[in-house]
């Protein structure tokens, strides 16, 4: 419901918290990766970048579903 605190609307999602740029300096890093599937790791990419109102970078991409940085380039590579 609109108004509640923490909840977001439609295109509001925020990709690019300002506390999160020390850690994308640091890598991509995988202490608590989940495991996907290939057709719902690209399912929650193309999601992201979809809500976002200006490019994500693949790093960012893999901090957020929680993958290796390798992993989602190759699927960003079969979305295009």
């Amino acid at each position: 419901a609109a108004g509640r605190e923490g909840s977001l609307g439609p295109g509001e999602a925020d990709l690019f918290d300002e506390d999160d740029e020390d850690e994308l300096r640091e890598g991509p890093g995988l202490a608590g990766s989940v495991a996907l599937a290939e057709h719902d790791l690209r399912g929650a990419l193309e999601a992201l970048i979809l809500v976002s109102d200006k490019p994500v970078a693949a790093v960012r991409l893999a901090r957020l579903t929680r993958q290796d940085i390798g992993v989602v380039k190759r699927a960003l590579l079969e979305l295009q």
